[in-house]
């Protein structure tokens, strides 16, 4: 049985624990905390008491009616949330019945739920015109706004103060505003806008699309004059199909490809027909350009440019019969002792069969 002075010591600690829990919330509901208002927005959190809470300023306002409340995690319990809403965290915001601005209609719908209050519906779109006294003061939640007024705002409250405050400031867009530039320097260098609109330099064509104007960079100089293209490179990348076509220079191109490269650096050189120039005529072979310039033959072997023949031949004097092997049109360069790229290891080792002496200095086009 127990002693009626430990009953007594039991009763007074559980008094005292009481009164203390008691004074501890009575200072809490008198802090800024307790009395701050929160925003409308869906941030959600989960209470240690598995209810989630529509964002951490209405956990904290909870918090002050019981000092025992944590948070559990930065995101909705586990548990299924009566309010099953799943919004997204954009600015379209609306007026509800309230009198309250919402963030967008899908957080205006779960409020409703979360007050259980079926009566809040939209009242209209964009924020409610503040009526009466203005609110004296703002959550310290960080989700920066940028005014029209090109100032960023802590949180829409904030912006909302600097509206009732007189001031014609609306939403420009979410988070902080584009910082820009205070002045440019007067250098002309002057740039066409996508608008149409010749800018002094890039610096003031910068600042005015960093304002909110809907401009970028159309081309350098005044606008309305004519472009300058620029020339087209003749070096153009071609295939090593085997697709011949007879130049009016009277040599054997590759394909039509490496003729229009050459007709680029040479106008006065077109097209004669398709295949091969009649070698009676004394055509030669290339690539698109001359046949030194290390390019795919049609004849095979190790020409003197490294030229690739099917036959695997070579246009060197001198080729002996039962040096020829058929290679295939791969080209898989090899840079061979006598400085010259042949197409692949095949044509180098026809070369090698002609000419004994010749080694092979390392894979890839001679350099």
């Amino acid at each position: 049985m127990a002693h009626p002075k430990s009953k007594m010591v039991v009763i007074l600690l559980l008094t005292l624990t009481v009164l203390t829990t008691q004074a501890q919330i009575f200072f809490l509901s008198q802090t800024s905390i307790c009395n701050q208002e929160c925003e409308y927005v869906y941030n959600p959190v989960c209470g240690n008491d598995g209810y989630t809470y529509p964002n951490l300023c209405f956990f904290q306002r909870a918090r002050c009616q019981n000092i025992f409340l944590r948070v559990a995690r930065n995101s909705p319990c586990i548990d299924p949330d009566p309010c099953t809403y799943v919004c997204d965290r954009s600015s379209k915001p609306v007026c509800g019945t309230d009198g309250k601005t919402y963030s967008n209609p899908c957080v205006l719908m779960y409020f409703s739920c979360y007050n259980r209050d079926r009566t809040l519906v939209r009242r209209h779109n964009g924020p409610c015109v503040v009526e009466g006294p203005c609110p004296t003061s703002c959550s310290s939640n960080k989700a920066p706004v940028c005014g029209s007024d090109g100032r960023t705002y802590t949180n829409q409250c904030f912006l909302n103060l600097e509206g009732c405050a007189g001031r014609r400031v609306t939403l420009a867009k979410d988070g902080p505003c584009t910082v820009c530039r205070e002045t440019c320097t007067r250098e002309y260098l002057p740039v066409c806008g996508t608008d149409g609109v010749t800018y002094s330099n890039q610096c003031v064509l910068d600042n005015t699309a960093c304002k909110g104007h809907r401009v970028t960079k159309d081309y350098a100089g005044p606008c309305n004059l004519v472009q300058q293209k620029p020339q087209r490179p003749c070096d153009i990348p071609c295939s090593f199909i085997y697709d011949p076509v007879c130049g009016s220079d009277g040599k054997t191109y590759n394909n039509d490809c490496n003729l229009k490269s050459e007709t680029c650096r040479d106008p006065s050189i077109f097209k004669v027909s398709n295949g091969a120039c009649d070698s009676t005529s004394g055509g030669s072979s290339t690539t698109g350009g001359s046949s030194a310039s290390g390019g795919f033959s049609p004849s095979g072997g190790s020409s003197a440019s490294g030229g690739f023949s099917p036959s695997g031949g070579s246009s060197t004097s001198g080729s002996s019969s039962g040096c020829v092997q058929e290679c295939a049109f791969t080209y898989s360069p090899v840079c061979g002792s006598d400085r010259v790229t042949y197409s692949n290891s095949c044509s180098f080792s026809n070369a090698v069969c002609r000419d004994r002496t010749l080694t092979k200095l390392y894979d890839g086009p001679c350099r």
